[in-house]
């Protein structure tokens, strides 16, 4: 509704939030290389925008979620950490 659209671009490890008419997107989550500190990101599947446009990433490599604060695009948050199976 507002024209902005994310992108989940696990290559990468980051999200990008572009804009109706920009140039190029901006990151807001990650973005900072691979790795397992809450200011970078694993190899990411799925994300969930809410209407505030806070990003929740699930993170597979790290096994975890992981919140990315609208004000805050420097760090996540953990939300849920889980735990493979070993057997």
């Amino acid at each position: 509704s507002n024209a902005t659209m994310f992108i989940l671009d696990t290559d990468n490890y980051r999200v990008l939030r572009w804009q109706l008419n920009d140039p190029m997107g901006i990151i807001v989550a990650g973005g900072r290389g691979f790795g397992s500190t809450f200011d970078r990101l694993g190899t990411c599947y799925a994300m969930f925008v809410d209407n505030q446009n806070n990003i929740f990433i699930s993170d597979w490599t790290n096994h975890r979620i992981v919140r990315w604060s609208v004000t805050n695009t420097t760090a996540g948050q953990l939300v849920s950490f889980f735990m493979t199976d070993p057997h």
